[in-house]
């Protein structure tokens, strides 16, 4: 993890999942304990209502 919680996909990981290499937006889930990232879509619900908890 870098400054300002910035995480790094490794460059293998972004082609297997076909990602781009900028600019990919993501949801980010809090699962049993895990965190789980999914492509975000601009038709999805404002994402504070994922993480109540932390507001």
């Amino acid at each position: 993890m870098k400054k300002k919680a910035i995480l790094t996909i490794p460059k293998e990981v972004r082609m297997a999942l076909r990602l781009s290499d900028e600019g990919e937006v993501f949801e980010l889930i809090v699962e049993d304990g895990k965190i789980i990232l999914e492509p975000f879509k601009s038709h999805q619900k404002d994402s504070s209502d994922h993480f109540p908890e932390f507001l």
